[in-house]
């Protein structure tokens, strides 16, 4: 990809940084789903600042209860 595609898609500011953080290496880009799951964790911890319990979150973004404890017990360790 040539800089000036690179800029088209993040606009200079973004590509500038971009190379001069990681000029020459090569780049995985994440699948969207990728995305979409960074996206569900930061709701979900929106949703526990707020004060939800495990059971609100599973059931707000369809989880199970096993997995929302996990997320809750992320959440209070600070690796969330």
């Amino acid at each position: 990809m040539t800089f000036t595609e690179l800029t088209e898609i993040l606009g200079g500011e973004s590509a500038e940084l971009l190379v001069s953080e990681r000029g020459g290496e090569d780049i995985r880009v994440p699948a969207r789903s990728s995305m979409a799951a960074y996206k569900r964790r930061l709701a979900v911890v929106e949703d526990f600042k707020n004060g939800a319990g495990y059971r609100e979150v599973a059931k707000r973004y369809g989880l199970s209860l096993s997995w929302a404890h996990r997320l809750r017990r992320r959440f209070d360790d600070g690796a969330l």
